[in-house]
């Protein structure tokens, strides 16, 4: 669901790309997934902004998924 969704909203050299896709995906599950399976869905995509160290080996999985293109 993270990678369909972390680049869902993308304007070239903009920075808060993430952000807005995290929250369009949010808005988008509170009616349909449970609350800990959105939360964590958006944790995977704000982990795309590339902001620090993954937090465990499943984000460290999607991140570099988003990185494999380079």
């Amino acid at each position: 669901m993270a990678i369909w969704f972390h680049d869902i909203i993308y304007t070239y050299g903009v920075r808060d790309n993430e952000i807005r896709s995290a929250e369009l995906f949010t808005e988008l599950a509170t009616s349909s997934m449970s609350a800990p399976f959105a939360a964590r869905v958006r944790e995977f995509i704000l982990a795309t902004q590339h902001s620090g160290a993954a937090a465990d080996t499943a984000i460290a999985f999607v991140v570099d998924i988003d990185l494999s293109g380079f």
